[in-house]
């Protein structure tokens, strides 16, 4: 195997990483949900499945021709809402149960 090879099979093995610990993220709380109980009798292949797909459906706006675009809002605007959404939630739960209890 030459050099690049490797470093390819690298960063392929990097993303697979990083995939699945998304999916073992966001897994618990979609299994959680009420509306989605009707996955429980596809079982937690059809889960998982099903999250794979909706995963490749977003990645595909990154992979289009305009994909860089597309990184550029996400990165300007997506991770600021989030953040200050997290931030802001964490501050009512202070005020809602207090200092002592949270």
């Amino acid at each position: 195997l030459s050099l690049s090879m490797l470093l390819f099979l690298m960063v392929v093995t990097i993303g697979l990483a990083s995939q699945i610990g998304n999916l073992e993220g966001i897994l618990p709380a979609v299994k959680d949900i009420p509306h989605f109980k009707v996955l429980e009798r596809w079982g937690s292949n059809g889960v998982i499945g099903s999250c794979i797909v909706v995963f490749a459906a977003i990645s595909v706006i990154f992979a289009s021709n305009h994909g860089e675009f597309f990184v550029n809002i996400f990165d300007k605007y997506g991770c600021v809402l989030v953040l200050s959404s997290v931030g802001l939630m964490e501050l009512i739960a202070i005020r809602v149960y207090g200092m002592r209890r949270f």
